[in-house]
């Protein structure tokens, strides 16, 4: 019952007004047990009792579960960074959240050279045992995932949706060799304005960020924004280094072979 009524809060913090001053209640101390009662104390009970076997025949389908910020498993870097979620739902290893990460980002659409960048960072990555934090969206995202071992998902859709449908078997090994999250509702669409929203976790999650390519438009350049914001180190390979204007930020440009990178 106790996932199924966090369920209803992460219903609730799709909003993002609610989840924030979710946040401040939380920040105040609130127990558990206060804040559940808080949020759904309009809640019909017979609703609950009837939605509740619904989620519970879901939950044992498909294998989701629910992380709390009350759990000692919620990430600490995620609990302090900008507009944590409340909870959010996951597939796959939890417990991967809270070691060190790398964040590759880029665009869906990007020239062959960098897609190929993507994917041998995360080989390199594997090699040096670390796990990698990405979007698995189309172009630097997925190649990315598809060169690392262990990774991170973070999606812009339900937990329960493959968005986009193309990255079937990448969702797949995604969740059996590291974690998928996603802090939307069960069902949600991946309409275009969760991708933006769902940056800042990304760049949350990794401890350092690697930007790619991106255009100047770009999703990714968010994600930067929201890492600078956080004072993440930044590596940006040599085109994007030369066209972004980051001056006063600790930005370093990535080496192409990786025995030379150091984190």
């Amino acid at each position: 019952m106790r996932t199924y009524l966090w369920s209803k809060i992460i219903d609730l913090a799709y909003s993002l007004k609610t989840m924030k001053m979710m946040y401040q209640d939380y920040m105040q101390n609130l127990t558990e047990q206060e804040f559940l009662k808080k949020y759904l104390y309009k809640e019909n009970q017979s609703a609950i009792t009837r939605d509740y076997l619904i989620f519970k025949e879901n939950e044992e389908k498909l294998g989701f579960k629910i992380v709390t910020i009350y759990d000692e498993t919620y990430p600490t870097k995620l609990k302090f960074s900008i507009n944590p979620p409340i909870a959010f739902y996951y597939l796959g290893d939890s417990n991967l959240l809270k070691n060190y990460m790398v964040a590759v980002v880029g665009s869906r659409i990007a020239p062959s050279k960098y897609i190929k960048i993507a994917r041998n960072l995360g080989i390199g990555l594997s090699k040096m045992n670390i796990i990698g934090v990405s979007g698995l969206a189309k172009g630097i995202d997925a190649s990315f995932h598809q060169g690392i071992d262990i990774s991170i998902g973070v999606l812009g859709c339900g937990i329960d949706r493959i968005y986009p449908t193309v990255n079937k078997a990448l969702y797949k090994k995604v969740m059996y060799n590291g974690c998928l999250i996603s802090e939307y509702p069960l069902n949600t669409k991946p309409l275009p304005w969760h991708f933006p929203r769902r940056n800042r976790l990304i760049a949350g999650l990794g401890d350092i960020l690697i930007l790619v390519y991106a255009k100047e438009k770009s999703g990714s350049i968010i994600t930067l924004d929201y890492a600078l914001d956080l004072g993440r180190d930044i590596f940006l390979t040599s085109e994007m280094y030369d066209r972004l204007d980051l001056s006063g930020y600790s930005i370093r440009e990535l080496k192409m072979h990786l025995k030379s990178f150091r984190f």
